[in-house]
């Protein structure tokens, strides 16, 4: 997350900060975690300072397609401020090594006293008044508005003051970037399920020159079930012929039967 610190453009310039690897103008290390400025080697002269926090808003050109949300105001965000406990900025000599110190080192030092809050205006700034000296842990909630997008800003790091390479900005005025988070598409299950493996293993012949085994045998007492034969045409000839030959028969019968009736009558 990269904040720009400005001072008085007339006579300050603006100085770029980084909070995540990207180079400053000012002498900073890559690795800060802290925005601390170009500090002096000189003690602190405020007694107390300020803290002014910009956040982004849209560009009154850029046209929102139907259906879409556009990007959020920058109004209405809360910023919450907390010092962090045992670190007297004070004297220049404190100031070693505060430029490595990164957010979950603050909360685990622990904060002095009661947050300090403040609400953006239509301006998009949150303003900070009669603040001790020390370092601060900034963190925003940001508001839910319809029709809007919700920003996500992480937590940062400032010093109050700022250095200024001669002096100190006692006056510190913080530019804050957001990001959106991206929510990954849910996954559609698959319309048909797998198919089911079948519940029978399948039949494994047997290695050469191992007799198959033969089916199991029937129950005892239940005789088997003879093989049904085909009916196929040679089956229909044979009924026929054989159809044939029973009446062939019963004619041949019939006839003799009536010649012994006519020789009785003689």
């Amino acid at each position: 997350m990269t904040f720009q610190a400005h001072h008085n453009a007339a006579r300050r310039g603006t100085v770029i900060l980084a909070l995540t690897g990207v180079i400053a103008l000012a002498p900073l290390t890559a690795h800060a975690q802290t925005i601390t400025g170009d500090t002096p080697k000189a003690d602190v002269t405020c007694d107390a300072g300020s803290l002014a926090i910009s956040m982004p808003t849209p560009n009154p050109f850029d046209k929102v397609a139907p259906g879409q949300l556009k990007d959020p105001s920058g109004i209405g965000v809360e910023l919450t401020a907390k010092q962090v406990k045992g670190y007297d900025l004070t004297r220049f000599a404190n100031w070693a090594g505060i430029d490595k110190l990164t957010v979950a080192d603050a909360e685990k030092a622990g904060f002095v006293g009661e947050p300090h809050v403040a609400v953006t205006g239509k301006d998009a700034v949150a303003r900070f008044g009669n603040l001790p000296i020390g370092l601060y842990v900034v963190s925003a909630t940001m508001p839910h508005v319809p029709g809007y997008k919700v920003s996500q800003m992480d937590p940062f790091i400032v010093s109050v003051p700022l250095g200024e390479g001669d002096h100190w900005d006692c006056s510190v005025e913080i530019a804050a970037k957001t990001h959106f988070d991206v929510t990954p598409e849910p996954t559609t299950p698959p319309s048909t399920p797998p198919s089911t493996p079948p519940t029978v293993p399948p039949t494994v012949p047997p290695p050469p020159g191992v007799p198959p085994v033969p089916p199991p045998l029937p129950p005892t007492g239940t005789p088997p079930t003879p093989p049904r034969l085909p009916w196929t045409g040679a089956s229909v000839a044979a009924a026929g012929i054989a159809a044939f030959g029973l009446i062939g028969t019963g004619s041949l019968l019939a006839a003799k039967r009536r010649k012994n009736d006519e020789e009785n009558d003689r």
